[in-house]
C-alpha cells in the first residue's frame, strides 16, 4: 500500500512555492495527519504526492484512439483550441478513455518542475505525482470531504476546493445532490461517511520525463551490451547448428559407404544401421556377408577371450584380425577347426590375419 501526501494550493503559500517545511496532509491507514512535507516523505511508505485541485485539474478532450505519444500531441492540439493557444505552459497527463473522449489532467509546467526538484532534494525523486481529483474512483462520486476547515467537492465533472466561508454553498448542494460526506456534520440528503474518503493512487499520473531520460542513460550501455551478447549468442548457435548439420551429413555418408561395402548389391531401403542390424539376424535370403559374419560369430564362441581383435569385409571376403599374444600353432589349429565346423575355410594371410571363405564341412 502507498501513503498519500496531499499538498496545499500553491497560491496559498507565502513563498509562492513548495518547500521542505510546507504543511501537508499525510493520508495513511485511514487517518489524516498534518505535518511538513519533509516529515511526510520520511514517514511514508512508497509516497504518492497529490496536487491540490486548484493546481491540477481534469478535463476531457475528443481524441480518436491512437498510441500514447500521438494521443499526447492530439490532446495538446485540442487544448490549444480550447485555451486559445495557452497550453504550452501546461503539462498534460493521459487518463482513461470513454468512447472518443479522453480524460486528461493539467498542471502548470513550472510548478511541477519545481516540485520535482524539491522532491529530488528530499530523496523522493521517484515519488509519483497526480491530481487529487483522480484519486477518488468515479463510482464513489459525488462526495464531500472536510479537512482542517477546507471542503473538497468530488464529482465526475470537476473537483473543487471550497473555503469554510462557502459552507452555505455546500449546504445548498446538500439539498439537491446526493452522495457521501466525509469529515463533515450530517447533511440533508447525503450519507455520512468516515473521516477520510476511500482515496487511492490516482488513475492519472504526471510522467517524470527527466527521470526517464536519466534512467535510460543509466541503462543504455548495459542494454546495448545485452543486445550485442544476444546477437553473438544467436550467431554462435547458428554456426554450431551448421557444424552439427555438416557432421550429421558426413556420418550418414559414412554409414552408406559401410553399408555398400558390407552388403554389395543390396539396395538400401531405410536406415543403414537398422538394415545392417536386421541383416545380422540371418535368414534364407541372407547375403554372403551375413552368412560369413553369422557363422564366424558362432565359431568365435569357443576361442579364448580377447583373441579376436577385429574383422574387415570387402569383395565378399571376410578377414579376421587376431591378437599376437596367445596366437600360437595350437590356437591357429583351434581357429581353423572351429571355422570348418560352421562351414568356413580359413587361410592365414599373415601372422595375425586369416582370410575366411565359405566351403567348410558343416
Amino acid at each position: 500500500m502507498s501513503d498519500l501526501i496531499l499538498l496545499p494550493s500553491a497560491a496559498t503559500l507565502a513563498s509562492g512555492g513548495f518547500a521542505s517545511d510546507t504543511g501537508v496532509w499525510r493520508l495513511a491507514a485511514g487517518q489524516t495527519q498534518r505535518m511538513t512535507l519533509a516529515a511526510a516523505l520520511n514517514e511514508s511508505r512508497r509516497p504518492v504526492v497529490l496536487l491540490h485541485p486548484a493546481d491540477a485539474r481534469l478535463a476531457q478532450v475528443k481524441v480518436p484512439p491512437m498510441n500514447r505519444e500521438r494521443s499526447l500531441r492530439a490532446a495538446a492540439l485540442a487544448l490549444d483550441e480550447q485555451l486559445l493557444g495557452e497550453s504550452g505552459s501546461l503539462q498534460v497527463a493521459l487518463g482513461e478513455r470513454i468512447g472518443d473522449l479522453l480524460r486528461i489532467a493539467l498542471v502548470d509546467r513550472a510548478l511541477i518542475t519545481s516540485l520535482r526538484t524539491l522532491l529530488g532534494q528530499l530523496g523522493a525523486a521517484q515519488a509519483p505525482i497526480g491530481p487529487l481529483a483522480a484519486a477518488l474512483p468515479p463510482t464513489q462520486m459525488p462526495a464531500l470531504w472536510g479537512v482542517d476547515g477546507e471542503i473538497f467537492l468530488f464529482s465526475t465533472e470537476a473537483t473543487l476546493s471550497l473555503p469554510p466561508e462557502d459552507a452555505a454553498t455546500v449546504l445548498a448542494l446538500g439539498a439537491t445532490a446526493t452522495g457521501t460526506a466525509y469529515g463533515l456534520a450530517p447533511l440533508d440528503g447525503w450519507t455520512t461517511g468516515g473521516s477520510l474518503p476511500p482515496l487511492q493512487v490516482p488513475s492519472i499520473l504526471f510522467s517524470n520525463g527527466q527521470a526517464g531520460k536519466q534512467l535510460w542513460k543509466a541503462w543504455r550501455a548495459p542494454s546495448y551490451l545485452a543486445a550485442a551478447c544476444a546477437l553473438a549468442a544467436l550467431a554462435g548457435l547458428s554456426l554450431w547448428w551448421q557444424a552439427l548439420n555438416g557432421e550429421a551429413t558426413r556420418l550418414q555418408d559414412s554409414m552408406r559407404a559401410q553399408f555398400v561395402k558390407a552388403l554389395p548389391g543390396t539396395p538400401m531401403t531405410g536406415s543403414p544401421v537398422e538394415q545392417l542390424r536386421a541383416a545380422l539376424t540371418g535368414g534364407s535370403g541372407a547375403s554372403t556377408f551375413e552368412r560369413l559374419l553369422e557363422a564366424s560369430d558362432r565359431a568365435a564362441a569357443s576361442w579364448p577371450r580377447d583373441l579376436l581383435q577385429g574383422a574387415d569385409y570387402g569383395n565378399e571376403r571376410l578377414t579376421l584380425r587376431f591378437a599376437a599374444k596367445g596366437l600360437d600353432a595350437s590356437a591357429k589349429t583351434q581357429i581353423e577347426s572351429s571355422l570348418k565346423g560352421v562351414g568356413l575355410n580359413a587361410q592365414w594371410t599373415g601372422e595375425t590375419t586369416a582370410l575366411v571363405t565359405a566351403g567348410g564341412a558343416r
